[in-house]
C-alpha cells in the first residue's frame, strides 16, 4: 500500500515539470499550487510509513491519507511564506533587466518535527502569523547571474543598486542569517579564480551591511569554479557559471543544510548537460603549468624509494591491511576503473597529476572575521571531520590535516597542510610545514581519490609535489573497534630535478564508536537513520 500510494502521488508531483517550477519563480500563486502538490506527495509517503509502524496496514492507509492533507497544507503554506519578497525581487528583475532566480524550501531535522510543525500551523488561524511561523523553517535562495565584469571585484553602480534592493527585500522579513556564495567560470588559473570569487562575495556582503545587516549575521564563500552548473566551453555556459547565490535562514545550521543540498543539486544539473560531474574537475581547455615550477637540482627531503614518473595513476581500491600485494598499484589501476556516473568519474577523465589545475573552493567565513564552522558533526562523513592522515618512515613522520568531508562527499577545507618531522619527535613543532590545495574525485567502490598538490614555495622548500590517496568510505560496523587503516597512496616528488613517484601506505586512525550520535544517509528511504558512533582521540 505504501508503494501504491507513493507511486500515485509521485506521478502527480512529477507533472510539476521544470517549466512549471520556473514559472513559479515569477508567479507566487503558481508556486503555492506547486507547493501543495509536492507537499502532498511527500506527506503521503511519510504518513504511510509512520502509520504502518503504529497501526499496521490500517494505520498505513490512515497515515497516508493524513499525510496527504498535512503535506499539502504544509506545501501551500511554505509556497506563500515569502510571497511579498517574491514580488519585490520580480519587480527588481523587471525594472533592472537582470537575470534573477529565486526559490524557497523548508528544512526539518526529521519527520517528527515536520508533523509537530503542521500541528502548530493548524492551531494558528491568523494568516500573517502562519507566514512568520513558516519563515522560521524556510530557507530562501536567490541567484544573480553575471553580476561582475570579467576579472573585476567591483560592483557597477547598477549592480550595486540591484544588490542593495535585494538586501532590503530580504531585510523586510526580518534580519536573518545570510550566506553569500560567489562562483566563477574556468577562464584563467583556478587559484586566481578562487581568490577573485571570495573578493566578489565580500563586495556583495558589504552591500548587505550597508542595508543594515550586522557582519556577524553574514557568511561568505569564494567557491571559484568548483561547482559548475553549465557547459563551461560555451559563452552561454560560462555566463551561467558566473553567479552570486544568496541564502537566508533563521538559523546557521539551516544554511549548512542548504549548502549541502546545493552540492547535490549542482552535480545533478551539470550531469544533465552531459558534463563531468565532480566537485573538482580540470577544465578541458586549460592545463596547469608544470615545467616552470621544477628546479634543476632540487631533491625531496624524505628518502622515498620511487621510480621515474611516466604518467602512472592511482585508481585502485587496494587492500585495507599492510599485507603483500600480488600486483602493483599501477597494475591495479587498469583493473579498477571509476564509473562515469553523476557522482563518479571515469579514470580516463581524471587529470594527470602534474597537469591538474585543482579547482579550490574557499572556506565559509563569517564577515566579522570570527571563526565558526557552520556544519555540525552530523553533516560530516565519519570520521572525516578535521581528521589527519599520516605516514611513517623510520623516525620520519608526516601528516596531512585537517581533512573534512561532508556526507555528500565534498571537501569542506580545500587547503590542508602537510607537516613533516625529520629530526625531532612529534612533541616538537614540525621541521617543515607545507601549504597546498586539495580536491576529491569520487569512485564507485566505496573509495574517494584525495589529491593534494603542494604550492610552488612548498615545492622549493621540500621537493614534494603532492600525493594521491585512496580514502575509504567507512560503514557503521567499521567503528566497532579503534584501529588504523592502511590506505594506498602515490607520492610525487623531485630527485635531482626529475619527477619521481613512490608507491606508499598512508594511515588513517578509525576511532571506536561511543554514545555520540551521528546520522548516516539512508538512500533507500531518502531519510536519515540514527547510528551510534563518535570520534575518539585523534592520533
Amino acid at each position: 500500500m505504501i508503494f501504491l500510494l507513493s507511486i500515485c502521488l509521485i506521478l502527480t508531483s512529477c507533472a510539476t515539470t521544470t517549466q512549471n517550477i520556473q514559472k513559479a519563480n515569477s508567479s507566487p500563486g503558481e508556486k503555492e499550487k506547486i507547493g501543495i502538490i509536492i507537499g502532498a506527495a511527500g506527506g503521503a509517503v511519510a504518513g504511510a510509513v509512520v502509520g504502518k509502524k503504529v497501526g499496521g496496514k490500517k494505520g498505513e492507509i490512515i497515515g497516508a491519507l493524513i499525510g496527504i492533507i498535512a503535506g499539502g497544507f504544509l506545501g501551500q503554506q511554505i509556497g506563500k511564506a515569502f510571497d511579498d519578497r517574491d514580488r519585490r525581487l520580480d519587480e527588481i528583475k523587471r525594472r533592472e533587466g537582470v537575470k534573477i532566480n529565486h526559490y524557497n524550501y523548508a528544512i526539518f531535522k526529521n519527520e517528527k518535527e515536520k508533523f509537530q510543525f503542521v500541528a502548530k500551523l493548524n492551531e494558528t488561524t491568523n494568516e500573517a502569523q502562519r507566514k512568520k511561523i513558516c519563515q522560521v523553517k524556510t530557507v530562501y535562495k536567490t541567484i544573480v547571474f553575471s553580476p561582475f565584469k570579467t576579472g573585476s571585484t567591483h560592483l557597477s553602480p547598477k549592480m550595486h543598486r540591484v544588490f542593495l534592493e535585494i538586501a532590503r527585500a530580504y531585510k523586510a522579513d526580518g534580519i536573518r542569517k545570510v550566506l553569500i556564495i560567489s562562483y566563477t567560470d574556468s577562464q584563467g588559473p583556478a587559484e586566481v579564480n578562487q581568490r577573485l570569487s571570495e573578493e566578489r562575495a565580500k563586495a556583495v556582503a558589504k552591500v548587505f551591511v550597508e542595508a543594515g545587516y550586522p557582519p556577524s549575521n553574514i557568511y561568505i564563500q569564494g567557491a571559484g569554479e568548483s561547482e559548475p552548473i553549465a557547459d563551461d566551453s560555451t559563452p552561454e555556459g560560462r555566463a551561467k557559471n558566473r553567479r552570486i547565490v544568496i541564502y537566508d535562514a533563521s538559523e546557521v545550521w539551516r544554511l549548512a543544510q542548504a549548502k549541502r543540498y546545493s552540492i547535490v543539486e549542482n552535480r545533478a544539473t551539470i550531469s544533465q548537460t552531459k558534463q563531468i560531474s565532480t566537485q573538482h574537475a580540470a577544465a578541458p581547455h586549460r592545463k596547469a603549468k608544470v615545467t616552470a615550477m621544477y628546479l634543476p637540482h632540487c631533491s625531496c627531503i624524505i628518502p622515498f624509494k620511487g621510480t621515474p614518473y611516466h604518467g602512472q595513476r592511482l585508481a585502485t581500491f587496494g587492500s585495507r591491511a599492510p599485507k603483500a600485494r600480488e600486483m602493483s598499484i599501477w597494475e591495479k589501476f587498469k583493473r579498477a576503473l571509476f564509473s562515469p556516473t553523476a557522482q563518479a568519474i571515469a579514470s580516463s577523465t581524471i587529470p594527470d597529476f602534474l597537469r591538474d589545475d585543482i579547482k579550490t573552493s574557499g572556506d565559509i567565513k563569517r564577515l566579522d572575521g570570527r571563526k565558526e564552522d557552520i556544519f555540525q558533526i552530523d553533516d560530516y562523513l565519519p570520521p572525516y571531520r578535521k581528521w589527519p592522515i599520516y605516514y611513517m618512515m623510520g623516525n620520519i613522520f608526516l601528516d596531512i590535516k585537517p581533512i573534512s568531508i561532508l556526507k555528500e562527499k565534498a571537501l569542506v577545507n580545500s587547503h590542508p597542510q602537510m607537516s613533516i618531522w625529520i629530526h625531532h619527535g612529534r612533541a616538537q613543532p614540525p621541521d617543515v610545514r607545507l601549504n597546498g590545495a586539495a580536491c576529491l574525485y569520487l569512485g564507485n567502490n566505496n573509495k574517494m581519490l584525495f589529491r593534494w598538490k603542494a604550492s610552488r614555495a612548498s615545492i622549493k622548500r621540500s621537493g614534494i609535489l603532492g600525493v594521491d590517496i585512496l580514502l575509504p568510505i567507512f560503514q557503521e560496523n567499521d567503528f566497532q573497534n579503534a584501529h588504523d587503516e592502511y590506505i594506498d597512496a602515490l607520492v610525487y616528488y623531485l630527485k635531482n630535478g626529475r619527477v619521481f613517484v613512490a608507491e606508499e601506505k598512508f594511515i588513517i586512525h578509525v576511532p571506536k564508536r561511543s554514545n555520540i550520535r551521528w546520522r548516516v544517509k539512508d538512500d533507500k528511504r531518502s531519510s536519515y537513520k540514527v547510528a551510534e558512533a563518535c570520534w575518539g582521540r585523534r592520533p
